[in-house]
């Protein structure tokens, strides 16, 4: 959790910072309807995100089976955001309902925790969590990971939409008591670093870009 959050809070202007995404303000504020879809325990993650979305950012949500999404004739179009969850990138019917939001014109976000994963490379943007790998059956770093992820969704929308920025800074600062909360668990670095590396090849906190800037200021080149 803490680092899906490290580098993303911005607690002086109450919002968050998710280059990833690939949209301008604009193209969020045209949105007029967001679509969720997942499956298994990342479907669960979508409910509390579609109380998140509805409740902070005002903006009508809905999650959907991705197994059903795919089979029927789903209504979105041009002014529908539609966001697929999954912790591998690779889950076959989410894959397949975000083939078909894009058939159709939708906007398409992943929430994935493998970089460079099938989902993470056909849609427009999105949120790598940075969860490390999953060990055992039960999700469950992934499973916070993507309600941390889909919280600062929620801000972002939110700030642009209905949220003051004293509420913004309240909700960063509710952010920042839940990461240090962490403190207690495993500090334990993985062996490997990819699972926090972009597109580039470089460790960076807000990856899903096509290009980041390095430490000094210059832009890397995505492979």
């Amino acid at each position: 959790m803490r680092n899906t959050l490290r580098g993303r809070l911005l607690e002086e202007e109450g919002t968050a910072r998710l280059g990833g995404l690939n949209l301008s303000d604009e193209d969020l504020l045209q949105i007029d309807r967001i679509v969720i879809t997942a499956c298994g325990t990342s479907w669960h993650a979508a409910l509390i995100g579609e109380y998140m979305m509805e409740e902070l950012a005002r903006i009508p949500t809905e999650v959907e089976y991705a197994s059903e999404f795919r089979y029927r004739n789903p209504i979105v179009d041009e002014r529908t955001l539609v966001i697929g969850l999954s912790q591998s990138g690779e889950t076959a019917d989410t894959l397949a309902a975000l083939r078909e939001a894009k058939r159709r014109g939708a906007r398409t976000l992943g929430i994935v925790n493998v970089v460079g994963s099938t989902i993470a490379r056909e849609v427009e943007g999105g949120i790598y969590l940075h969860a490390g790998p999953e060990i055992g059956v039960a999700s469950t770093k992934a499973f916070t990971s993507q309600i941390a992820a889909l919280a600062l969704l929620t801000l972002k929308i939110g700030r642009l939409r209905a949220l003051s920025i004293l509420q913004g800074r309240k909700s960063c600062a509710r952010s920042r008591v839940s990461r240090s909360s962490c403190g207690g668990c495993s500090t334990r670095r993985p062996r490997s670093s990819s699972s926090r590396r972009g597109w580039c090849g470089r460790a960076t906190s807000c990856t899903w870009v096509a290009a980041t800037t390095s430490p000094s200021g210059s832009k890397a080149r995505s492979s």
